[in-house]
């Protein structure tokens, strides 16, 4: 595919979705533990607020430096995705979806471009 050189033809990213405040979510659909190998996630209710908490191995996180276990605010765009404001100030936020209620609980939580299903 080829491209014009001029700037009108510049690929520009749409600025990330606002959290809706007056969303109300059953929030005990979304509370559980996503996981696949190498990587937790615990999904938990706290004072109104869905929290995720990323679970790093003792060997992964002294690695990165960081604590066992990071935790991050959710704050809701729909029904399924979520904005995460960064815990860290050199990462970026990040857009989470948790989906496929069928049977009342979420089944999968998709975030870094991979799906993590609910183990627990």
């Amino acid at each position: 595919m080829r491209r014009s050189r001029d700037q009108s033809s510049a690929v520009t990213i749409p600025d990330l979705p606002a959290p809706d405040p007056t969303l109300h979510l059953d929030l005990a659909r979304y509370e559980g533990v996503y996981e696949r190998p190498g990587t937790r996630y615990e999904v938990s209710a706290d004072g109104g607020r869905l929290c995720l908490t990323l679970v790093l191995d003792p060997m992964h996180a002294e690695f990165l430096q960081k604590p066992d276990r990071i935790s991050y605010e959710f704050l809701p765009v729909s029904q399924t995705h979520f904005l995460m404001p960064p815990a860290d100030p050199l990462e970026d936020t990040q857009t989470v979806a948790i989906y496929d209620c069928t049977d009342g609980a979420a089944r999968y939580l998709h975030t870094n471009c991979r799906v993590h299903p609910r183990s627990g």
